[in-house]
């Protein structure tokens, strides 16, 4: 009898809150979310729709939803309410990952960045530091932090691993402003990266619309892999020349996982270690068979192949050079982690455009001789 009542209880909690996280009568026993791609972060169901959150960097938050009480058994831990209402991003690629949800409120949400307008190719984040409603904060380094105070994030967005923002970090732990870090930049695999959309979609209790977009995202990248097996493989290389050196993606980098989906045979594959240095003599030997190139920076600044030639003359007699196959990448790029399956589908077409027809490519400038 007492359990009937227990779980009538529950049921009426349900339909007076609209709760949509499943209720646990013991938040003892938290539900981890199953991630499929990534374990840089972890989401935990606490109960009455409240989440612990770890981190890229392994801190951990507690996301209580507006107007109800944080659970008793994490008061140890930061609390930041849901959905948040004022956030500062401290990257690009985290930004991007608001797209999907085509959510008025959450890009209202956004109040910092440290990037400036004339940057961004995301037209509410251009318009809004265009109009004032979003703020430059100043590199993501050596940020202005009265300007940070002054806007009263209710969350910093901010990044770990080898390059992190570990300074900013620091100083946001000292004036007692909460961050969490989004380490979605350092996925190997392309849907790793969309993954950390449910990260974001955590602090504006937005899972569901994040899940069926992943799904959609996912779908979308099986079924163009699928039409590029089996082909004869393109030989491709991919790096970016800078102060006489190029640098090189490993071979269990992002770049390698998406030229193989793409039905391309990376040459640098047996490479370890990522952004790695070559001279570019050594470049030059391992890439002078490739059918493609493409040069990792972005198109304004290599504009044609001469421009690129400019910086590494050797590189003429590359077979890609001399078939006119050299491509960069265009200035959106970075701008684009939520849009994988379409940058797929752009690499798909360069190197197959036998099945992949017709398409406008979109992230990809092929270089013209001048």
């Amino acid at each position: 009898m007492k359990r009937k009542q227990r779980i009538l209880g529950i049921l009426i909690l349900v339909c007076i809150l609209g709760v949509t996280w499943p209720i646990r009568v013991s938040p003892a026993s938290p539900k981890i979310l199953g991630l499929q791609y990534t374990r840089k972060f972890k989401i935990e169901d606490v109960g009455l729709r409240s989440k612990k959150i770890t981190d890229g960097e392994g801190n951990q938050l507690l996301l209580v939803p507006r107007g109800m009480k944080t659970p008793k058994e994490f008061h140890n831990l930061p609390v930041i309410r849901i959905p948040v209402q004022r956030a500062l991003f401290a990257s690009m690629t985290q930004v991007c990952l608001l797209r999907p949800f085509h959510n008025q409120e959450m890009w209202a949400s956004v109040v910092g960045v440290t990037s400036p307008a004339e940057e961004w190719y995301i037209p509410e984040i251009r318009s809004g530091l265009q109009n004032g409603s979003i703020q430059y904060i100043g590199d993501g380094y050596e940020p202005d932090f009265e300007t940070i105070q002054a806007l009263q994030p209710d969350i910093v967005f901010s990044y770990g691993g080898p390059n992190g923002q570990f300074k900013l970090m620091r100083k946001l732990s000292e004036l007692k402003i909460p961050y969490a870090v989004d380490n979605e930049y350092l996925e190997t695999d392309p849907l790793g990266q969309l993954e950390w959309i449910r990260f974001i979609a955590a602090f504006y209790d937005q899972e569901q619309a994040a899940e069926a977009y992943f799904r959609q995202s996912q779908t979308r990248i099986f079924d163009t892999a699928r039409k590029l097996q089996g082909r004869k493989r393109p030989k491709i290389a991919w790096g970016m020349i800078y102060n006489g050196k190029v640098y090189v993606a490993a071979g269990n980098s992002y770049v390698a996982k998406m030229i193989n989906l793409a039905g391309g045979d990376y040459l640098f594959k047996q490479l370890v270690r990522d952004n790695t240095a070559l001279n570019i003599e050594t470049f030059y030997a391992q890439s002078k068979d490739a059918d493609i190139l493409i040069n990792s920076a972005y198109a304004p600044a290599v504009p044609s192949i001469k421009a690129m030639l400019s910086q590494a003359p050797i590189l003429e007699d590359l077979k890609a050079v001399r078939r006119g196959q050299v491509w960069s990448m265009q200035p959106w790029y970075n701008q684009r982690v939520d849009q994988n399956d379409q940058i797929l589908l752009d690499l798909g077409s360069i190197f197959h455009p036998e099945v992949i027809k017709d398409r406008r490519i979109e992230n990809f400038l092929k270089l013209p001789p001048r």
